[in-house]
Formats: C-alpha cells, structure tokens, sequence
C-alpha cells in the first residue's frame, strides 16, 4: 500500500469529491517528500477539474492524522541538508502556502496527533475538524527546530499570548481548546467519524459548496466542551508577558502554581535558540501577511538546518530517544539569526 491514496468518489448528482489518505500509519503518518508531491499533485488536477467539488483529507489510522514532516530521514541524510534551498522543505512551505489560497472546501479530518507539519497540511484548509481524540502541537523546539510551516500566521492572532504559550513549549491542545482558540471550525465525535467521512464523501455539496460542507458538518457536530487552557488564560497571559525565554522561565519559576509544571518542564527541555526565535517570529507574523510568513519560513528553514541544534535535538527525541539533548545553541544568538538574511 503507498503512503498516500488520492481518489476521486463520485456521488448520484454526478459531482465528484477529492479523497486524500494517509496511510503511511506505521510512521504515524509522517510525511516523506513523494508524499507532498502526490498532495500537490493531485490538488492542483482536483482545483482545474470542474466535477471536483473539494477535498476531503483524512488518516487511515485513529492513533494520528499525521506527526509532522519525515525529519528522521532528514537526520540521516546530512549531505541533503547543505542543500540550498532545500528541496523537501520548499515543496512543503510551498504547499502550505497553496492551500491556504485554495479555492475549493479543503476539509481536513484531524483524528489523534496532529502536529508540525500535519499542522501545515490541516489548519490552512477551509474546514480544519477536530475529533475527541485531537491531540494538536508544535513541537519543533523540543528538536531544536522553528516553528514552521505558516503556523505562526494563526498563532500569532491569539489572544492572552496563547501562541506564545504553544510556540515556546510545544504542548498539546486538545479539541475543545482548538475550537476555543479558534483553531478548528467544527468539533465531531470518534463515533460519528466513519458515517461523517462516508456522507462528506458522497453527498452532493450543493451549489455553494462551502456552505454544503457546514450542513454536512452541523449534523455532527457537537458543542465544545470547556477548554482547559482557555481556563488558564490570565496565568498564560501574565506568565509571557516578557519578550525573552530568560524573563518568562523567571516568572514561571517564581508561580507556585500547579498548572506550569508542564510548562516549566518544556521551558527546561527545549532549545533556547528555538524558543526565543519562536518569540521573535510571532513578533513578526502577527503584521505579516500569511504569504510573507511562508516567504520568512523558506529563508529560516535553511539557516536552521546548519544549527547543531537540529541534529541534536532529532537524536535525541528521535533516534537515540534518551532524551538527553546537549544544546549548543544560546538563545541571545536568536536576534542575529533571524536577521541574518534581513528577515528582520
């Protein structure tokens, strides 16, 4: 079986819906540079073909919708990244960027873990739905990454410095947090999810299509529960306030509440050059449009990839898993590092 199916299901009213699926579930569904090029492939035939109302995006696995880009492969092949501009994340930033113009409902069904790239390929579409087993982060500064993929674009809109909280630590939120935030459009239950899929799939979305996906939805959908981080609003919001990781992990240190434990645990681990280039981008993104963030994301992602950081934190979340990185990195070279290619 390839990593990805992409077919065309034909309903009674003679329309046509675009089928993508993820089935490389064996990697969680991370995605390789053939399965990005089927995507865009396969988008960019659906968005000329007038029988093709919209697409439909979706997991053959309930465990994860999709863990991000292939950047254990990336780890072994350290030729491929002295390549400039490197081919996999250029195709990947490229095909971000196409979907969040695409011109047709893009429904993304986010089951399980979504995170980095699977973020990318999901919450620029027009419909990003979220289930009860939605577990959604940016991970990349626990690998000594940047958050990228054009997801600053939303984060950066967030009130209470929410983007800043999932930017910098990395953590998970889950469904009810994700309609909070404004991150999904439509909350539905696992139970529902085969019935949902079938009837997206195979009904006729009508002449204004995005609004024949909404009915779609509306039959599923239920309302969101409470969001535990938006209950935790006013502590995120007071707790990065400060514009370096230095004065946030202090104020962080100096709360004896309960709930920043996690948070001070991610603040411990992560590389300091991530966290405080993530500070830096929201910045950035939150006057930017989201084709300027892409464009910045493309110049980051090659500088990025010389860090020792990089390597050091895929070995040690990924192929060694002791989860020991040493970094190397100091988070006051962000500024330098950012600006290197005048993206400041």
């Amino acid at each position: 079986m390839r990593d990805i199916q992409c077919q065309e299901v034909l309903n009674n009213y003679g329309s046509k819906t675009g089928v993508i699926t993820l089935s490389r579930s064996s990697a969680l569904n991370a995605l390789t540079f053939d399965m990005l090029h089927q995507l865009r492939i396969h988008l960019e035939r659906w968005e000329q073909d007038h029988a093709i109302q919209g697409v439909v995006i979706h997991s053959d696995s309930t465990r994860a919708f999709c863990t991000g880009g292939d950047v254990k492969a990336l780890y072994y092949d350290a030729d491929v990244l002295q390549v400039v501009p490197h081919p996999y994340f250029e195709l990947e930033y490229e095909l971000n960027r196409y979907l969040f113009h695409y011109p047709k409902p893009y429904v993304a069904l986010m089951t399980g873990l979504t995170m980095g790239g699977g973020v990318g390929i999901s919450l620029h579409g027009s419909h990003p739905v979220v289930f009860d087993s939605t577990q959604l982060a940016m991970p990349e500064a626990r690998i000594g990454f940047f958050v990228d993929v054009g997801v600053t674009y939303h984060l950066s809109r967030l009130s209470h410095h929410l983007g800043r909280w999932m930017a910098v630590t990395g953590l998970t939120v889950d469904a009810d947090d994700c309609l909070a935030l404004g991150l999904s459009s439509h909350k539905v239950s696992m139970d529902d999810y085969d019935q949902l899929l079938a009837e997206l799939t195979q009904s006729h979305w009508g002449g204004n299509p995005y609004h024949g996906v909404d009915q779609v939805l509306s039959r599923f959908t239920h309302s969101a529960g409470k969001s535990s981080l938006m209950q935790q609003a006013d502590l995120i919001e007071s707790c990065f306030e400060g514009n370096t990781v230095e004065a946030i992990s202090s104020f962080i240190k100096g709360s004896d509440h309960a709930w920043l434990e996690s948070t001070q645990h991610a603040l411990s681990y992560n590389a300091p050059i991530s966290m405080q280039l993530a500070l830096l981008q929201l910045e950035r993104a939150r006057l930017s449009s989201f084709d300027e963030v892409i464009d910045t994301d493309l110049i980051l992602v090659q500088q990025c990839l010389a860090w020792p950081d990089f390597k050091e934190g895929v070995r040690a979340a990924l192929v060694d898993r002791d989860q020991q990185p040493t970094w190397q990195v100091d988070s006051d070279e962000a500024v330098a590092f950012f600006s290197k290619q005048g993206t400041v």
